[in-house]
């Protein structure tokens, strides 16, 4: 986690800091209010891959 604040702080300029705030979640169903971290999107992504 401090190397994520530290890049946001004082490693990566403004556009890639709006590119990363900006996709911390995924809306997989198009639904709303149906938003999933994209930790947990990739778990069950890794998951299907396996089966």
């Amino acid at each position: 986690m401090l190397h994520l604040i530290h890049n946001l702080e004082k490693v990566w300029d403004e556009k890639t800091r709006k590119v990363v705030l900006n996709n911390w979640l995924l809306n997989p169903t198009g639904n709303a209010e149906s938003w999933v971290e994209i930790d947990l999107v990739q778990e069950h992504l890794n998951f299907w891959i396996k089966v």
